[in-house]
C-alpha cells in the first residue's frame, strides 16, 4: 500500500485521507484517518516486521472476543516519491523504510469520559463488572494485557473495548515488564517473578479505586492496614475489602479475576451478605470446631447475640486478622467469641471486644457450622 502526497494532502492507498497524528502507543504510532467506506479509523503504524506479525497473531487469537480492538486491514507500506519530502518534514519518526499499517476502528469515548456520564455508584460498579468480564475473556485464552489503564480502555455502544496490546504476553509468569504507569504494582516488577494474571488484577484495582475515590493508590494496600480501614470509612467495608484484595502486595494472596466477579461488592449485595462471604472464606470447619460449637448452651448463644447488636469495623477486622494469624486455633475462636463466661482478657486477645460484633456476624458463624437455631430466640 502506497503513501502518497497529492493535492497538498497525505493519503495511504488512496483510501485513507485526513490523516492526523494521535499518539505513540506501545511499540507503534497511532494516527487518525478517514476511510472512503469505513469512515473514521485508527491507523497503527509498526516499524518492524516482528511487531507487525505479533499484532496480527494476537488479533487472530482474539478475533472472536467482542471486547477487543479488531483489525480491519493490514499491509506493508511503501513511500511514494511524491510523499518523501513531506514525510521527512512532518512524519520522519513515524514512517520508515519498513513500516506496516494495521487499520482498526477509531474509538472516541474512553472509560473516564464514560464514567462522567454515570450518575450512581451502582452504574460505576456495573461498568467495572463489564471490565472484569472483558479481561477474564483474554485471560481464559492465556493472554495477559500488562498495561491496563484508562487510556487503553474505551466504551463503544455500551461495551468495554480493550486496546493497545503492545506489551501483552501469552505466558503466565515473567521476570520483568517495562511499565511504570500509575496503575501498575511496582512491587511486582521488582519481585523478579511476576504473576501476569495478578498483575492485571492490580491494574484493575487501581482503576476501581480511581472510579470510587478519584485517586490512584500510591502503593499496594496491606490487609488491615490503616489505609485499608480508611477506605472502609470512606466507602464501605465491602468496597474496601475488594480494593484491598485487588491491591494486595502479596501476589499469591491477591484476588483472582474469578474471585472479584463473585465478590459481594461487585454483586451489589448487602453488608450482612458481605460478612457471610468473609466468614465462609475464613472459617475452617473441622471436627474440633463442630465439637466446640455443640458445647455452647442456647442461653449463651442468645445472650451473645443480644449483646452484639452494634457492628464495629475494627473489631471485625481484628477477628478476621486473628483467624489468619492463628489458623490452628480457629476451632476455638467462635467458642471464645460467644461464650460470655470466658475471662475478659482472653476475649480481648482472641477476638477483640465481644460487643464489637453484630448479631448477623455471630449468626453467620453459627450457621457456617450448621448449628441448630430452630429454638433460639434472638429478639430484643
Amino acid at each position: 500500500m502506497k503513501i502518497e502526497y497529492m493535492n497538498k494532502e497525505l493519503t495511504i492507498g488512496q483510501q485513507y485521507t485526513n490523516i492526523v497524528y494521535v499518539c505513540k502507543g506501545s511499540n507503534l504510532y497511532c494516527l487518525k484517518a478517514t476511510h472512503k467506506i469505513w469512515g473514521q479509523c485508527a491507523l497503527l503504524i509498526a516499524n518492524s516486521a516482528h511487531e507487525f506479525q505479533n499484532r496480527l497473531n494476537l488479533n487472530k487469537k482474539l478475533e472472536n472476543i467482542g471486547n477487543v480492538q479488531q483489525i480491519f486491514e493490514f499491509s506493508k507500506l511503501e513511500i511514494d516519491a511524491s510523499a518523501k519530502e513531506y514525510i521527512q518534514t512532518y512524519y520522519a519518526n513515524i514512517f520508515g523504510d519498513s513500516s506496516y499499517l494495521l487499520s482498526t476502528k477509531y474509538y472516541t469515548c474512553n472509560i473516564i469520559q464514560h464514567l462522567k456520564t454515570l450518575q450512581t455508584q451502582l452504574q460505576k460498579v456495573d461498568c467495572f463488572k463489564q471490565l472484569l468480564l472483558a479481561v477474564k475473556k483474554i485471560h481464559d485464552l492465556n493472554i495477559y494485557h500488562m498495561d491496563l489503564k484508562p487510556s487503553n480502555l474505551f466504551v463503544d455502544n455500551g461495551a468495554i473495548i480493550l486496546i493497545d496490546f503492545g506489551i501483552s504476553v501469552a505466558v503466565s509468569t515473567l521476570e520483568y515488564v517495562d511499565n511504570r504507569s500509575a496503575y501498575v504494582p511496582l512491587s511486582d516488577i521488582c519481585s523478579g517473578s511476576i504473576n501476569c494474571a495478578k498483575f492485571d488484577v492490580y491494574c484493575l484495582g487501581a482503576m476501581l479505586m480511581e472510579m470510587l475515590t478519584t485517586q490512584t493508590p500510591n502503593s499496594p494496600i496491606s490487609l488491615y492496614s490503616q489505609q485499608h480501614k480508611q477506605l472502609a470509612q470512606l466507602l464501605n467495608v465491602s468496597a474496601a475489602d475488594l480494593l484491598q484484595g485487588m491491591l494486595e502486595p502479596d501476589q499469591n494472596k491477591r484476588y483472582s479475576i474469578s474471585e472479584c466477579l463473585v465478590h459481594p461488592f461487585v454483586l451489589n449485595q448487602s453488608e450482612e451478605e458481605f460478612f457471610q462471604f468473609k466468614l465462609t472464606k475464613h472459617f475452617k470447619i473441622d471436627h474440633k470446631f463442630q465439637t466446640e460449637m455443640n458445647k455452647l448452651s442456647q442461653e449463651n448463644l442468645q445472650k451473645a447475640a443480644l449483646e452484639a447488636q452494634n457492628p464495629d469495623l475494627n473489631a471485625f477486622y481484628y477477628f478476621l486478622e486473628t483467624m489468619e494469624q492463628e489458623p490452628e486455633s480457629s476451632s476455638c475462636l467462635v467458642s471464645n467469641l460467644i461464650n460470655t463466661e470466658v475471662e475478659e482478657k482472653k476475649i480481648q486477645y482472641t477476638m477483640g471486644k465481644i460487643k464489637g460484633f453484630s448479631s448477623a456476624i455471630l449468626l453467620s458463624a453459627i450457621q457456617t457450622c450448621n448449628f441448630d437455631l430452630e429454638d433460639l430466640d434472638i429478639s430484643d
